[in-house]
């Protein structure tokens, strides 16, 4: 490896660069796709150049909303049918950034100096923490829409015990809980977009469910100054938040209930208002409504596919859901086991469940749990419209030569070095009318 000392930029390892550079590239953004319960569902296009601009760098596609041309019966020598124009609209999707980032003090730095197998012994501590932080973030963010809202505050004098109501900033969804973890740091805003958000920071320290709203119960170790009812909370601290930036553009990816919605969540999704192209509204099932008593029933998923079909020419093949909604599909299909006998073999009965699948006429569909799904929803996907677009994979930014860094607060430099990493994506979808939504099903 040769020469492990100090550059002459008092932060470069010679001898290390390479090892820091190379160990964490691909495994990192391999293990982001693996350990994610959502991300490996959107195919990877590459094929797309990406734009540049003010805004970021983004993806422009082309829509073919309208099929050209006319057709009608007439008499004989009568008019021929007026042709009518086609119909093509581009949608953006722009590029997000998410970063994570690890710190070791000055000690364990010199340590990692001493050899390659010393770095990789810490390394190896290191990265599984990453992952599962940076994959929980993202898992969260390809469940909502974008803004970042991780949920309001439902108590009408707000404390450190904080009752929440609306996950991802939508009123009719329960599970807040399950957005948070313990460490995380907050910011309140009174505003959906995140602007003037409240003074102070504050830090998790316990995530618990229930409370008083079904929502979920977090404690946090300080309130914000003037925090209020109904203010919607973000991930942030003393420098910036996950919130919209300026009040109008997102930082975070899209997720489900943006892509996969008929304008009641995201009225206008990658540039174009769902009001103005029909195509571009999801089906969406009210499972509240009879017959359906808001189960995750073999009905209501039929009926879902179906409409998907008639309405927007789809075929989805895979069901997104919570435990919640698993619970409730077996429950409505437990009814149903058979017992199988081979001769000779002893009578045998299992309880519980196993993986469980649909089939809907021409194809079985799995029914893939998510965490961050909230009960009361159930998705319907088609894989080959939903998309995910890199502009490299996850890396270690190591513009001054190395991926470490010495910390530098107000006061001064610290004997302490960070490393920050970055995974630049967003996700899309190309048809939305291939997707539905069941929506209004009571937990199970």
């Amino acid at each position: 490896m040769g020469t492990t000392g100090l550059g002459s930029s008092g932060t470069d390892f010679i001898g290390l660069n390479q090892a820091m550079k190379i160990i964490f590239s691909e495994p990192v953004t391999d293990n982001v796709i693996a350990d994610s319960e959502l991300l490996d569902i959107f195919e990877q296009d590459i094929s797309v150049p990406t734009e540049e601009t003010t805004g970021g760098q983004f993806i422009q596609l082309a829509h073919y909303f309208r099929l050209p041309g006319s057709v009608g019966a007439r008499l004989e020598s009568d008019y021929i049918p007026v042709s009518n124009q086609p119909k093509f609209d581009n949608s953006f999707i722009f590029l997000k950034k998410n970063q994570a980032v690890i710190e070791m003090s000055g000690e364990a730095y010199r340590r990692a100096k001493q050899g390659e197998g010393a770095f990789l012994s810490w390394a190896e501590r290191a990265l599984p923490d990453v992952v599962r932080r940076l994959t929980n973030d993202i898992d969260r963010q390809l469940m909502g829409f974008g803004q970042g809202q991780l949920a309001r505050v439902g108590d009408a004098s707000p404390s450190t015990t904080v009752n929440l109501i609306s996950p991802y900033g939508v009123a009719s969804l329960t599970n807040a809980n399950l957005l948070f973890i313990e460490g995380q740091t907050l910011r309140y805003s009174p505003n959906a977009d995140a602007s003037s958000p409240r003074a102070l920071v504050a830090t998790v320290t316990a995530v618990n469910s229930g409370g008083t709203f079904n929502a979920g119960q977090l404690t946090i170790d300080q309130l914000p100054t003037s925090a209020a009812q109904n203010d919607y909370i973000f991930n942030g601290d003393a420098n910036a938040t996950s919130g919209r930036d300026g009040g109008t553009v997102d930082k975070e990816v899209m997720g489900l209930l943006g892509m996969v919605d008929n304008g009641t969540v995201l009225a206008t999704f990658q540039g174009l208002a769902r009001a103005t192209y029909t195509q571009w509204n999801s089906v969406i099932i009210d499972s509240s409504v009879a017959p359906y008593n808001q189960t995750l029933s073999e009905d209501v998923m039929m009926q879902l596919d179906h409409d998907i079909y008639q309405l927007g020419n789809g075929k989805p093949d895979v069901v997104v859901t919570s435990r919640s909604g698993w619970r409730s599909n077996w429950k409505v299909n437990k009814g149903d086991r058979i017992f199988a006998f081979r001769a000779g073999d002893q009578a045998e009965y299992r309880a519980g469940g196993k993986e469980m699948l649909v089939d809907l006429g021409d194809r079985t569909l799995e029914l893939r749990v998510c965490r961050k799904c909230n009960p009361e929803n159930t998705f319907m996907i088609e894989r080959e419209v939903m998309k995910r677009w890199h502009n490299a994979g996850f890396f270690w930014d190591d513009t001054t030569g190395s991926i470490w860094n010495r910390a530098v607060d107000s006061t001064g430099r610290k004997d302490s070095y960070y490393a920050v990493g970055l995974i630049v994506f967003n996700v899309g979808c190309l048809a939305p009318r291939h997707c539905g939504k069941i929506i209004n099903l009571l937990p199970a």
